[in-house]
């Protein structure tokens, strides 16, 4: 289970929906440095941004889920939101898209937020 609060830190909504399939969408752009020691040992550096984007699509939400879950980023409209990821992560961030572009049935549907935060 991944649950989404708004407002951040004091929620007064939350929505709490099944574990998303995750992608990560800023993988292939972190910064590596190379350096060599006197030694000729070669060291590696990953720099990593403070900030992370996370794209998370939900497949076969409920109705009441999906509206849930529109209430809560409609209700955002673009401030911070927490996110508590299924490895009990906090994040705090906003959605980058408008995810309501509904596919699937009248009972089951799948969404894809774009995520944007850092963890806390």
């Amino acid at each position: 289970m991944v649950t989404f609060t708004y407002p951040y830190p004091t929620p007064s909504l939350t929505v709490a929906l099944p574990n998303p399939s995750l992608g990560d969408a800023v993988q292939h752009e972190y910064q590596t440095k190379f350096g060599i020691a006197a030694s000729g040992r070669v060291y590696t550096y990953i720099k990593t941004p403070g900030n992370k984007q996370l794209l998370l699509r939900f497949i076969n939400l409920s109705y009441t889920q999906m509206n849930d879950l529109k209430n809560l980023i409609y209700s955002s409209a673009g401030n911070q939101i927490g996110y508590l990821d299924h490895e009990l992560n906090q994040w705090v961030g906003q959605c980058m898209n408008d995810p309501f572009e509904e596919r699937g049935t009248k009972y089951f549907q799948q969404i894809t937020l774009e995520f944007a935060g850092v963890i806390q």
